[in-house]
Protein backbone atom coordinates (compact mmCIF):
# COMPACT_ATOMS: atom_id res chain seq x y z
CA UNK A 1 0.00 0.00 0.00
CA UNK A 2 1.37 3.43 -0.96
CA UNK A 3 1.36 6.06 1.75
CA UNK A 4 0.07 9.54 1.16
CA UNK A 5 3.08 11.89 1.06
CA UNK A 6 1.05 14.61 2.82
CA UNK A 7 0.31 12.47 5.86
CA UNK A 8 2.14 13.16 9.10
CA UNK A 9 2.96 10.95 12.00
CA UNK A 10 0.99 13.15 14.41
CA UNK A 11 -1.99 15.45 13.88
CA UNK A 12 -1.00 19.17 13.88
CA UNK A 13 -2.44 19.81 17.35
CA UNK A 14 -0.28 17.01 18.80
CA UNK A 15 2.92 17.71 16.89
CA UNK A 16 3.76 20.83 18.90
CA UNK A 17 3.19 18.89 22.13
CA UNK A 18 5.44 16.08 20.92
CA UNK A 19 8.11 18.58 19.86
CA UNK A 20 7.95 20.39 23.22
CA UNK A 21 7.98 17.15 25.18
CA UNK A 22 10.96 15.86 23.18
CA UNK A 23 12.87 19.11 23.65
CA UNK A 24 12.15 19.05 27.39
CA UNK A 25 13.29 15.45 27.63
CA UNK A 26 16.56 16.25 25.88
CA UNK A 27 17.14 19.36 28.01
CA UNK A 28 16.44 17.38 31.19
CA UNK A 29 18.86 14.64 30.21
CA UNK A 30 21.55 17.20 29.36
CA UNK A 31 20.96 19.01 32.66
CA UNK A 32 21.19 15.78 34.61
CA UNK A 33 24.42 14.83 32.87
CA UNK A 34 26.02 18.25 33.37
CA UNK A 35 25.00 18.78 37.00
CA UNK A 36 24.68 15.32 38.53
CA UNK A 37 27.65 13.37 37.19
CA UNK A 38 31.40 13.68 37.59
CA UNK A 39 31.93 13.57 33.84
CA UNK A 40 29.37 16.34 33.52
CA UNK A 41 31.34 18.51 35.93
CA UNK A 42 34.44 18.03 33.75
CA UNK A 43 32.45 18.92 30.64
CA UNK A 44 31.09 22.06 32.38
CA UNK A 45 34.63 23.19 33.22
CA UNK A 46 35.72 22.56 29.64
CA UNK A 47 32.71 24.51 28.29
CA UNK A 48 33.56 27.48 30.51
CA UNK A 49 37.17 27.42 29.32
CA UNK A 50 36.05 27.26 25.68
CA UNK A 51 33.56 30.10 26.27
CA UNK A 52 36.28 32.35 27.66
CA UNK A 53 38.33 31.81 24.50
CA UNK A 54 35.36 32.28 22.20
CA UNK A 55 34.38 35.55 23.91
CA UNK A 56 37.61 37.19 22.78
CA UNK A 57 36.89 36.33 19.16
CA UNK A 58 33.22 37.34 19.45
CA UNK A 59 34.18 40.76 20.84
CA UNK A 60 36.66 41.24 17.96
CA UNK A 61 33.92 40.35 15.44
CA UNK A 62 31.40 42.66 17.13
CA UNK A 63 28.98 39.90 18.14
CA UNK A 64 29.42 40.73 21.84
CA UNK A 65 29.66 44.29 23.18
CA UNK A 66 32.33 43.35 25.74
CA UNK A 67 33.94 40.41 27.52
CA UNK A 68 31.69 40.79 30.58
CA UNK A 69 28.81 38.80 29.01
CA UNK A 70 28.32 35.41 30.63
CA UNK A 71 27.47 32.28 28.68
CA UNK A 72 24.11 32.25 30.48
CA UNK A 73 23.29 35.78 29.30
CA UNK A 74 24.38 34.98 25.76
CA UNK A 75 22.31 31.78 25.53
CA UNK A 76 19.27 33.42 27.12
CA UNK A 77 19.35 36.23 24.57
CA UNK A 78 19.83 33.82 21.66
CA UNK A 79 16.92 31.60 22.80
CA UNK A 80 14.66 34.65 23.20
CA UNK A 81 15.51 35.88 19.71
CA UNK A 82 14.93 32.46 18.13
CA UNK A 83 11.66 32.01 20.03
CA UNK A 84 10.36 35.43 19.01
CA UNK A 85 11.33 34.82 15.39
CA UNK A 86 9.65 31.40 15.28
CA UNK A 87 6.40 32.21 17.10
CA UNK A 88 3.44 32.45 14.68
CA UNK A 89 1.66 35.82 14.69
CA UNK A 90 -1.69 34.30 15.64
CA UNK A 91 -0.21 33.00 18.91
CA UNK A 92 1.21 36.34 19.92
CA UNK A 93 -0.85 38.66 22.08
CA UNK A 94 -1.01 42.31 21.09
CA UNK A 95 1.51 43.25 23.80
CA UNK A 96 3.92 40.58 22.56
CA UNK A 97 3.47 41.83 19.00
CA UNK A 98 4.31 45.38 20.10
CA UNK A 99 7.37 44.16 21.99
CA UNK A 100 8.51 42.09 19.00
CA UNK A 101 8.06 45.10 16.70
CA UNK A 102 10.07 47.33 19.05
CA UNK A 103 12.78 44.68 19.32
CA UNK A 104 12.95 44.34 15.54
CA UNK A 105 13.16 48.11 15.12
CA UNK A 106 15.97 48.39 17.69
CA UNK A 107 17.81 45.47 16.12
CA UNK A 108 17.51 47.07 12.67
CA UNK A 109 18.98 50.32 14.04
CA UNK A 110 22.02 48.74 15.68
CA UNK A 111 22.50 45.72 13.44
CA UNK A 112 22.60 42.12 14.57
CA UNK A 113 24.93 42.71 17.50
CA UNK A 114 24.42 41.04 20.84
CA UNK A 115 23.52 43.66 23.44
CA UNK A 116 23.57 41.54 26.58
CA UNK A 117 20.73 41.08 28.98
Amino acid sequence: MAENSNSTLYPPEQSSFVAGFSLGLIAGAAGYFLFATERGAKVRKQLITEWEGAKDQMVKEGVLPNKQVSIRQFLQNMFEEVFQASLPDELMTSSKQRKAAKTSARRAKRGNRFSGV
